[in-house]
């Protein structure tokens, strides 16, 4: 028979034994527990920073294709339609003359732009073909002729109030127009444009049969941050800002074409100016950028042309906090290369 001094000893070491397993299973639990938690909320953060940093990223792939196709369907790089023109004409031409009559200080003022004034760091005005369908004159137009009215090919994409460019791309074609569509004939497959809001063109242009005709609209981006963010219009839909998305922001660079350097934004008409050769100062009065000619050229450069590329940064706040508490910001870049400018000039 075993004696109780045995059975107690024998009890204490199981007892030992149980409290030993019970502690390292402890530590395991614990361990895994720990793990699951931590692996639960680097799942959630990474969900959070994945959509925070996809938001960001298609933010800047919509500002970025804009950017990407300024001025197209408008005459780019078009001899007779340039940003800024010294040539004298006469009426009904639209680029600035001489201060012989004020009947003749009529300019192509700022619709030869792809850009527009009050572009900066966080602001961008842009005018390009948005929708990219484009259409060609049926017939010759003669601008001088006083007719408002020309034909094309098809009507379909134009309503009253859009902004229409036509681009003489013929061989040895060299100039443009800007109009207003007054009024649409669907049937006659006539547009008619605005005698009261331009026409935009140089005096003595007849735009032959082929020559582009596109609806050009003008693409708002506007950075306000803080709950308002990116906020963004298109002119022919709706001129009214909206936000594209909350707590986001964008800002922009503007690169020189000959340093790469960093260079004055263009928020001013003189920033938006090509400055050309000298010209006589006598009898010209100033050019449409407010700039007095002169015999010399201008001492500061700020040709638009030698805007070579545009760097964007767009930054988003995640919706949700990190699992911090802490609110994640997401940041995408890209210098967007202004293909229109560097081919037309």
């Amino acid at each position: 028979m075993m004696s109780k001094c045995n059975r107690s000893g024998e009890l204490g070491s199981m007892l030992l034994e149980i409290l030993v397993s019970l502690g390292i299973t402890s530590v395991i639990l614990a361990a895994v527990v720990n793990a699951v938690t931590e692996t639960a909320r680097q799942a959630k953060d990474n969900e959070v920073i994945s959509r925070t940093n996809e938001v960001a990223r298609a933010i800047l792939d919509t500002i970025a294709f804009d950017v990407r196709l300024v001025g197209a369907g408008m005459p780019m790089g078009q001899a007779a339609f340039p940003m800024e023109s010294y040539t004298p004409v006469t009426p009904p031409g639209i680029q600035w003359s001489s201060t012989t009559s004020a009947t003749a200080q009529v300019r192509l003022g700022d619709a030869a732009w792809p850009i527009l004034p009050g572009s900066d760091a966080t602001h961008l005005y842009l005018r390009l073909n948005e929708r990219g369908i484009e259409t060609v004159l049926a017939n010759d137009y003669d601008p001088g002729s006083g007719s408002l009215t020309f034909t094309v090919l098809d009507v379909s994409d134009f309503v009253v109030g859009d902004v229409v460019y036509i681009s003489d791309r013929r061989e040895n074609g060299s100039a443009g127009l800007r109009g207003l569509v007054a009024s649409v004939n669907t049937g006659a497959k006539q547009i008619t444009i605005s005698g009261t809001s331009g026409p935009n063109y140089p005096s003595g242009t007849i735009f032959g049969a082929g020559s582009s005709v596109n609806r050009v609209s003008t693409v708002s981006y506007v950075s306000v941050g803080g709950a308002t963010g990116i906020q963004m219009a298109i002119s022919d839909y709706d001129s009214t800002l909206r936000t594209i998305y909350p707590n986001s922001s964008f800002s922009l660079v503007y690169k020189n074409r000959t340093s790469g350097t960093a260079m004055t934004m263009p928020t001013t008409a003189d920033d938006l100016c090509n400055f050309l050769p000298p010209v006589p100062a006598t009898g010209i009065g100033s050019d449409p950028c407010g700039v007095a000619q002169s015999t010399t050229v201008p001492s500061t450069n700020k040709d638009i042309t030698d805007l070579a590329s545009i760097v964007i940064t767009v930054s988003v706040n995640s919706k949700k906090p990190l699992t911090t508490g802490s609110i994640y910001t997401a940041t995408a870049t890209q210098e967007v290369s202004l293909r229109n400018f560097l081919i037309s000039y």
